[in-house]
């Protein structure tokens, strides 16, 4: 008697505790939230949050006594907690990234069917999707490089990048957000010419000429005009047209542009560190590290380098060249050409350092920057002209063969 009313007990009380979770469960899925409808009707209620993801292609909103149920084909987006969702081709994608370039994320289960015809759910998988200029992109982890060259191909750095594998799928939400992040510096350039006109007496003309008295370029480059034309279209990076002192056109794009000066006023640095992509200078040691680049070009290599370097021209065009049979038919291979090619290599690994560079510099107590920036300079320029004096030296070295023979 006592142990079945025990049991009775025992039973109403899992029962209660059943049915008390069950409600409170009901109750504690439903979060603050709203649709938005193709009529751009904004309904306010509660949304039942989706755990399981087959069955994301509608939602249950609570409003009042009623409950409403949307699919993607009736409302364009709706908002749970923090989370927003767009409706695309008859399911609902969460918002992951906002900006110029969106990126939306579709979870769903990975399905695999069994020999008796039934589908088993193995693991939700996850899919992103980008929206670039209007367009449409699904993004795969398994063809991640294919399908990111084909969403970036006008962004050649990020898609050397991830062929290097520099950057993977694991990164892609932090990739989008550095690019839209980079996008907005770029698009400050033209803003920000147009702030300064009035205070840097720029003139900026009715056909986007801006008469500027120099603007610095990041690979150390100082150009001293008057007249740049902004003559592209794309907002985000402008290409720039100048004609230089030989009365010959060049351009440049806005996101190579360290600083512009205006005639009478102070100059205006578009530069900002970006520690994500190396770019670790402030802005002082930056212009330092630019100043030396530029004052490279006052350095002279030694004669002896030069004279070596023909002389490896010379020796390379004088060395006998094997023939390769190709087919019925045979090539000459210029092997010779390896030694030129090594003796550049090798002068440029055994260029000035830092050190050495000290006491040679334009200008005295140079900083740390700036004598990285010289550096660098020196050791282009060291490669420049061995390239130049190998080349003479081949072409030299040829026409005594040719003469010889």
């Amino acid at each position: 008697m006592f142990y079945t009313l025990l049991m009775k007990r025992l039973m109403l009380f899992i029962y209660i505790l059943t049915v008390s979770n069950f409600l409170f469960s009901q109750k504690s899925n439903y979060f603050d939230g709203y649709v938005i409808t193709y009529n751009n009707d904004t309904i306010l209620g509660q949304i039942k949050d989706i755990k399981d993801f087959r069955k994301h292609n509608k939602i249950v909103l609570r409003k009042e006594t009623e409950k409403l149920n949307y699919s993607p084909d009736m409302i364009k987006e709706y908002k749970i907690k923090e989370r927003k969702f767009f409706s695309y081709d008859k399911r609902f994608l969460e918002l992951v990234v906002q900006g110029k370039i969106t990126l939306l994320l579709n979870r769903h289960f990975q399905i695999v069917y069994g020999a008796n015809g039934y589908y088993y759910p193995t693991g939700v998988r996850k899919k992103y999707y980008a929206i670039k200029d209007g367009d449409f992109f699904g993004i795969r982890k398994f063809h991640f490089k294919k399908d990111f060259t084909c969403v970036f191909h006008d962004n050649p750095e990020w898609i050397e990048k991830v062929k290097n594998k520099q950057y993977k799928y694991a990164d892609l939400v932090k990739i989008i957000e550095m690019i839209n992040d980079q996008n907005e510096e770029k698009r400050s350039f033209d803003s920000s010419m147009t702030k300064n006109i009035e205070n840097n007496k720029i003139i900026k003309s009715q056909n986007n000429i801006f008469q500027i008295k120099t603007i610095w370029l990041l690979n150390g480059k100082r150009i001293n005009s008057m007249n740049f034309v902004l003559d592209s279209i794309d907002e985000y990076n402008p290409r720039v047209s100048y004609f230089n002192s030989k009365g010959k056109e060049k351009h440049f794009f806005t996101d190579e542009v360290y600083s512009f000066q205006g005639k009478v006023a102070n100059e205006v640095i578009l530069y900002h560190p970006q520690q994500e992509i190396g770019e670790t200078f402030s802005k002082v040691e930056m212009k330092d590290y630019l100043i030396g680049l530029s004052d490279a070009k006052t350095y002279r290599p030694s004669p002896l380098l030069m004279i070596g370097s023909f002389s490896s021209g010379v020796l390379g065009a004088l060395v006998p060249s094997p023939e390769v049979k190709l087919g019925e038919s045979t090539m000459p291979v210029p092997i010779g050409i390896l030694i030129p090619t090594a003796y550049i290599g090798l002068s440029g690994v055994l260029s000035p350092n830092v050190d050495k560079l000290k006491n040679k510099t334009p200008i005295s107590n140079p900083t740390d920057s700036y004598l990285m920036g010289y550096q660098e300079g020196v050791k282009k320029k060291i490669i420049k002209n061995s390239l130049l004096s190998a080349g003479i030296g081949f072409v030299a070295g040829f026409i005594i063969v040719v003469v010889a023979n």
